[in-house]
């Protein structure tokens, strides 16, 4: 009898301590929920560095540009016009340092009614407009300004 006293505490000992299956099976449940989602939001997170790192580099080159263009203002004929300036589209494939970035530039002469359109023969605004490039996947960045002869 004494024996089987033992035998019996001892089973209530080693129950009260150890997991039982069902208590094992959500725990492994809950953490791959957690693992899963955690694995989620490190690819979106990648994917977002990735773009944000062509943004970045896409509007340095945009700027880059804007700021030769800009130049354009010393390019002036001698009533103080536009006329000597080339009307142009400069394309670089692939910009020079930036092997995966292309880079798009439009010189057009505009109208201030209409900074839109483009119009024909000299006035006193230019619209330049850069557009680049970048991996397959990326979205083009386009920026552009009007620089006036004044």
């Amino acid at each position: 009898m004494l024996k089987q006293e033992k035998s019996s505490s001892m089973k209530n000992i080693i129950s009260k301590r150890s997991f039982t299956l069902i208590e094992l099976i959500l725990v492994i449940a809950v953490l791959s929920i957690g693992f899963g989602s955690m694995l989620l939001s490190l690819k979106y997170a990648s994917i977002n560095s990735v773009q944000a790192q062509f943004n970045t580099v896409s509007n340095f080159l945009c700027q880059e540009m804007l700021e030769t263009g800009l130049t354009f203002r010393d390019e002036r004929d001698a009533a103080g016009g536009f006329a000597a300036l080339p009307i142009t589209t400069i394309n670089e494939t692939p910009v020079t340092g930036f092997n995966q970035y292309n880079r798009s530039t439009v010189i057009t002469y505009v109208d201030i009614g209409d900074l839109s359109q483009a119009v024909a023969g000299p006035t006193d605004y230019i619209k330049i407009t850069v557009t680049v490039t970048g991996p397959s996947s990326s979205v083009p960045v386009t920026i552009s300004t009007v620089v006036s002869d004044y």
